[in-house]
């Protein structure tokens, strides 16, 4: 009896080991993430997980996007939600193809960050958008079902110095209901 039992958990675990890895090779097909930007979205996915949160699914088109905008603030040496040539956050995801068409429910939101040297990992970033309330609202809104991440090495200049070695962060959140 013991034995049946063991080999039905057995069972039961390697279903479901196999779901998920196939799940994640179907969303692997659609876009590939970088190491940095699968450990935003899984460092992400703990923290909504910690509160009972459903976890953010990898989404092309906001991937596109979010990638898009860190290589832009990155060529183009500026931090801003709204881009040099005055691109809202919901204006580049629709541009990507995060559309609200055919939808009777839209919502975007983006988180962005930059830092430099040992600030720069993936752990840093999330920690400090879970220390900021508009940064940590972004993550934890309940609503939000999918997410992309772009990151993007480059320069920035503030206040009169420039800084090198600089990497971007762009968290692009979403939800779309379908009619």
């Amino acid at each position: 009896m013991r034995r049946a039992i063991v080999l039905a958990v057995l069972v039961v675990v390697l279903a479901t080991s196999l779901a998920l890895v196939s799940a994640a090779s179907a969303a692997d097909r659609k876009v590939r993430l970088t190491v940095k930007e699968k450990s935003i979205v899984v460092l992400v996915n703990r923290e909504r997980s910690k509160r009972g949160l459903k976890p953010l699914r990898i989404h092309v088109s906001l991937t596109r996007a979010a990638r898009a905008h860190s290589r832009d603030m990155a060529a183009r040496q500026y931090f801003s939600h709204v881009s040099r040539s005055g691109r809202t956050p919901a204006q580049r995801m629709k541009a990507c193809g995060y559309s609200p068409t055919r939808c009777r429910r839209w919502s975007v939101g983006e988180n962005i960050a930059w830092a430099t040297a040992g600030y720069a990992g993936a752990r840093a970033t999330v920690r400090a958008w879970m220390k900021s309330p508009a940064h940590r609202r972004i993550i934890l809104t309940r609503c939000f079902r999918d997410v992309g991440v772009g990151t993007a090495r480059g320069a920035l200049e503030r206040n009169g110095i420039t800084l090198t070695e600089v990497t971007y962060y762009t968290l692009d959140v979403g939800r779309r209901v379908r009619l």
